[in-house]
């Protein structure tokens, strides 16, 4: 005598040179030009306000909103690494059930909330996993200041 149903948003945003910005914005001038803000909502959960949030239906829907986010992310090579992301993000899951009761007079429906947060932090090569513990120790040193 239940009915459930499911409602799927995600949101894709990037902290670039501490500013957040959204990835999934319509172009990267739009992207960059529109720097984004982190409030807390009534019920003590947190959302970037401004940050687009696309309802989605299918798994291939999820997999090109991602490869759009990725476009649009803030890459650099580095010493160690030829792309290297250079922003922490947050790719953000909203599913929303809806639990309809249809039992004679009763129609009544729960609603009920969940998010699921991916962080990804922007890189950090170790020189010790490319170069082995020897260089590791050889770069040491030369890093530590003298007072």
């Amino acid at each position: 005598n239940n009915i459930v149903q499911f409602q799927i948003k995600l949101s894709y945003i990037e902290i670039y040179n501490e500013m957040i910005h959204d990835l999934l914005a319509s172009d990267r001038q739009a992207i960059t030009e529109q720097v984004l803000s982190i409030h807390e909502g009534k019920d003590k959960e947190f959302f970037v306000k401004g940050a687009r949030e696309v309802e989605v239906t299918s798994i291939h829907e999820v997999l090109d909103l991602i490869k759009i986010g990725e476009r649009n992310r803030h890459y650099a090579e580095t010493f160690l690494n030829h792309c290297s992301s250079r922003s922490h993000t947050l790719f953000r899951l909203h599913v929303t059930s809806f639990q309809r009761s249809q039992n004679g007079k009763d129609n009544r429906c729960i609603q009920s909330n969940s998010f699921l947060n991916f962080v990804d932090l922007a890189g950090s090569e170790k020189i010790s996993n490319y170069f082995g513990q020897d260089m590791l120790i050889m770069v040491r040193p030369s890093s530590l200041k003298v007072s």
